[in-house]
């Protein structure tokens, strides 16, 4: 059975203070939490289900665009005999775009690898992308796999639209993920913009020197509500 994934899991992967700005899930829903210091004031944030890269993939904000938005109003709009403009309105809908730049083509090291008759070993900590989520490859993986709608979970202040007890909740929630959508992808392209083959970094910490293998690509893909 697929379960929810918990909060301290989607906390786990902050870098910064902040989530990264996109989730994509096959299924999520809502939960309810309570706002930090109280025991009242409840707030509804989006989490996943399932496994990471299997059911989700948190998209990396390594040299990420802006999120931008574009809202499409449906509706039959006609001037009247007397001159007034009316409107039947249906429903507004939302597009999303957002791009990368020489963004590592996979998200972290694989632990070992082959390179010119020599194993070395990567440390487990070893990322590529600089808050560990999705790389190039995986992002495409996941247009490869998905001809239909998914959620999209965005972690970004619009505080007006959250769902919470509230204006002093609304306020107060910025590192959770408030909105999601469900979208499909429109477009997406990818160019592969350089091949970083065995490049030795040194780390100190693990006392030996190990390599990044990966390719920078650019990637840049739109969504549309469904």
């Amino acid at each position: 059975m697929v379960t929810q994934v918990s909060q301290s899991t989607l906390d786990a992967n902050i870098k910064w203070t902040r989530p990264q700005g996109l989730i994509f899930a096959d299924y999520a829903s809502k939960q309810e939490q309570f706002i930090k210091g109280t025991t009242t004031t409840k707030v509804r944030v989006w989490l996943p289900y399932g496994e990471k890269y299997t059911d989700w993939i948190s998209l990396s904000d390594h040299n990420r665009s802006e999120l931008s938005f574009d809202a499409e109003r449906i509706e039959n709009r006609r001037r009247m005999i007397d001159g007034l403009m009316r409107s039947y309105w249906t429903a507004d809908k939302y597009s999303l775009s957002v791009s990368w730049s020489e963004l590592p083509s996979r998200s972290r090291g694989p632990g070992v690898i082959q390179s010119g008759g020599l194993t070395v070993t990567v440390p487990p900590g070893c990322i590529y992308t600089v808050d560990g989520a999705a790389g190039g490859a995986e992002l495409k993986e996941w247009y490869d796999t998905h001809q239909g709608p998914f959620y999209v979970l965005m972690s970004y202040d619009d505080y007006p639209t959250v769902d919470a007890d509230n204006l002093g909740a609304q306020l107060a929630v910025t590192q959770r993920y408030t909105h999601a959508k469900m979208m499909y992808f429109s477009s997406f392209s990818s160019s592969v913009q350089k091949r970083m083959t065995n490049l030795a970094v040194s780390n100190i910490s693990h006392k030996q020197d190990y390599m990044l293998e990966y390719d920078t690509w650019n990637v840049s893909m739109a969504l549309e509500e469904v």
